[in-house]
């Protein structure tokens, strides 16, 4: 499976998207716009490094004034991750981080987070059928995307 661009959620011009790969090189195969070398996957083993890395394209802008008196616009973007058991209680409940507070990325140009979660599931772990449920809020337009997205972990 490779990149998609036509696999983002948007609302109100807004989108996002996310993968669950164990590609840990997810920086250094990035260039805005696209991916090379990075592929999903839907099967894990234990004590291999999961990453969930969200893209989004759109955000919106606010401009602010720099001492110089130059403006520049700004984009911010949150997440949170919520990871669920396969008997469907929660393994993990994160807090909302932000994932892109800086220059506005060029329109219509996917962009990647910031700091890609990351996960490893160990023997005390159950197998099977992980849920992994990304909500990615643009603070600026007070929009959020719910994504939801499976993997199994073997035993």
């Amino acid at each position: 499976m490779q990149y998609d661009p036509t696999e983002f959620v948007m609302v109100r011009g807004f989108g996002a998207q996310f993968w669950v790969t164990t590609e840990p090189h997810i920086f250094l195969n990035w260039s805005p716009g696209g991916v090379s070398n990075l592929n999903p996957v839907d099967q894990v083993g234990r004590g291999v490094p999961l990453y969930f890395p969200i893209f989004f394209v759109n955000p919106g802008i606010r401009r602010a004034m720099q001492p110089t008196g130059e403006t520049i616009l700004l984009a911010d973007v949150a997440y949170q991750i919520v990871i669920l058991r396969p008997n469907g209680t929660i393994y993990s409940n994160s807090r909302e981080r932000t994932g892109w507070d800086s220059i506005a990325p060029p329109a219509r140009t996917t962009n990647l987070i910031a700091n890609v979660p990351k996960l490893v599931l160990t023997q005390l772990d159950p197998a099977g059928i992980y849920t992994v449920i990304v909500f990615v809020r643009d603070r600026l337009r007070n929009v959020e995307i719910r994504m939801e997205k499976r993997f199994i972990l073997k035993d």
